[in-house]
């Protein structure tokens, strides 16, 4: 179920920063790209996001600091 949680904790970030990952989901493994394709690439908000993305990996396998 971490997979699960991790994805609706996500669609949370997504929302609040209305930016919204590309995602791949495998059995246990679940792959989040940004981008932002207005921009036709990286941009600072992207950055921000996987910044917050990290977060919840982090806080959703219990090993924040």
């Amino acid at each position: 179920m971490l997979g699960i949680d991790f994805l609706i904790r996500l669609a949370a970030v997504a929302e609040e920063f209305d930016h919204h990952p590309d995602i791949d989901i495998r059995y246990k493994q679940v792959r989040v790209a940004l981008t932002t394709h207005t921009a036709g690439g990286i941009t600072e908000l992207d950055f921000r996001v996987a910044f917050e993305v990290n977060r919840l990996v982090d806080a959703t396998l219990g090993t924040e600091s």
